[in-house]
């Protein structure tokens, strides 16, 4: 045996583990995508806060949403409406959500966000249940009706996702939002299926988001919503 064959050995030890096809939502695995999205060069600045506009780079989604918290809860030297639009602008690039494929889609929803006083925009994000999921509601929300409007789903989640994310560090509601994402959709009525869960009309994000939760809990392992979405998203992505 060389070298080679034995680092290919050690190297399964941090394979994500499967049972029966799915994969196994175990914190072990929750960390090893954790670890591979933090090293991964495409994810890499979305969730560093330390990268700002500079002169080529408009600034990641971490750095202006934790800049929407110092303004919302502290002091900024941002204005509410730099820091939303290009917050709007980061999320839509990283993630590719396409929100301005219509050409309005990032003025529409900057638009609407601005029409939110700051507490409204706390409240909206701290208790989404207890608000009737309104902030998605409003975000996703057709841009016009003329056509060529779009519906932005995908991204109005992301944005509540990536907003309670740095807004309530260290605090439940930070993990209050899932991420709306085809690849995790497509991958639940395998673990609805398996776990003999109901069906959910995955197409509302509010029973997107049941159907995630009784899939946590039904199983053994305690895992966060953004750790499941991690997980499912970064092992299926490329199948």
């Amino acid at each position: 045996m060389n070298l080679i064959q034995e680092e290919e050995i050690r190297s399964k030890e941090f394979d994500i583990e499967t049972v029966n096809g799915l994969v196994k939502l175990t914190p072990r695995n929750v960390a090893i995508a954790e670890a591979m999205i933090r090293t991964d060069s495409k994810y890499a600045k979305t969730w560093n806060p330390e990268e700002g506009p500079s002169n080529n780079y408009p600034g990641s989604t971490a750095f202006w949403m934790t800049e929407l918290r110092n303004y919302l809860f502290e002091r900024s030297e941002y204005s509410k409406k730099d820091i939303l639009k290009e917050g709007i602008a980061a999320i839509d690039r990283e993630n590719s959500t396409h929100l301005n494929a219509d050409r309005i889609g990032r003025t529409i929803v900057l638009d609407r966000l601005m029409g939110l006083t700051n507490s409204e925009l706390i409240r909206y994000l701290r208790y989404p249940k207890e608000t009737g999921y309104k902030l998605i509601k409003l975000i996703a929300e057709k841009t016009t009706e003329e056509k060529g409007g779009r519906t932005n789903l995908s991204f109005a989640s992301k944005f509540c996702h990536y907003a309670c994310f740095f807004l309530f560090v260290g605090e439940k509601e930070q993990d209050n939002y899932s991420i709306y994402d085809n690849v995790v959709r497509k991958a639940l009525p395998k673990y609805l299926e398996a776990y003999k869960l109901p069906n959910y009309n995955l197409s509302f994000y509010e029973e997107y988001q049941a159907a995630i939760d009784a899939i946590r809990a039904h199983d053994q392992y305690s895992i966060s919503r953004n750790g499941f979405d991690h997980l499912i998203w970064y092992s299926s992505k490329g199948a």
